[in-house]
């Protein structure tokens, strides 16, 4: 079935596990979540994927136990693929509560995304920051801080985030064009040319209009 699903034969794979949930009298949470991969696998509906793991999660009855985790983690991830946010930030919350908040960096990150989708700001700005906590050498999270404080005009904090992830990578150019507009916001309009000018010599056009715009 692995193979079935990792040749993209998701139509037989489907068939192959509606039937084993068939065969274990439709109340199989495994087959049900096999089932909305494949559902997903071949295109078919955001209800359709959906279905499967709302039945699964069914199954486990309330209060849900901790083994119903991963299907609530799949069903956020379902509600933030189509668009219902606060959905989706629901389900994560849940999941964090079912996993007893034992959860990793990367969990914050992601949730801190829904987030900013939501237009959930400070419940993202604390989830980046647990991301950073945990994992402290990870530019990225730096530049996802600094893209969400300079959202919300927190333009000191946006500048430090962005200087602790050009220590940790150099390479990444979308931390130069938020520092330069973070910049010029505080008045640096020098620094501000300088960094945007960067970003756009590592082929940056966002910066060039950017810069074209400011100055």
């Amino acid at each position: 079935l692995v193979m079935l699903m990792n040749e993209r034969r998701y139509d037989d794979a489907l068939a192959v596990y509606e039937e084993l949930n068939r065969e274990s009298g439709g109340g199989s949470p495994t087959y049900l979540y096999a089932i909305s991969m494949a559902r997903e696998g071949r295109g078919d509906s955001i209800e359709a994927v959906m279905e499967p793991i709302d039945s699964a999660i069914a199954k486990f009855g309330t209060p849900l136990p901790s083994e119903a985790a991963n299907f609530i983690m799949r069903r956020g991830q379902l509600y933030a693929n189509s668009g219902k946010y606060r959905e989706a930030v629901q389900d994560y919350n849940q999941y964090a509560r079912l996993m007893n908040d034992k959860v990793s960096p990367v969990f914050y990150y992601e949730r801190s995304q829904i987030e900013v989708n939501a237009r959930m700001y400070q419940p993202a700005l604390d989830d980046i920051n647990k991301a950073i906590e945990l994992a402290p050498r990870e530019p990225l999270y730096y530049v996802e801080k600094a893209a969400l404080t300079v959202r919300v005009n927190l333009f000191d904090e946006c500048i430090e985030a962005c200087q602790t992830a050009i220590r940790l990578n150099p390479d990444i150019i979308d931390t130069y064009r938020i520092l330069g507009y973070a910049q010029f916001q505080k008045g640096d309009k020098t620094a501000a040319r300088a960094n945007l000018q960067k970003a756009i010599d590592m082929g940056d056009e966002t910066a060039k209009k950017l810069l074209s715009t400011l100055f």
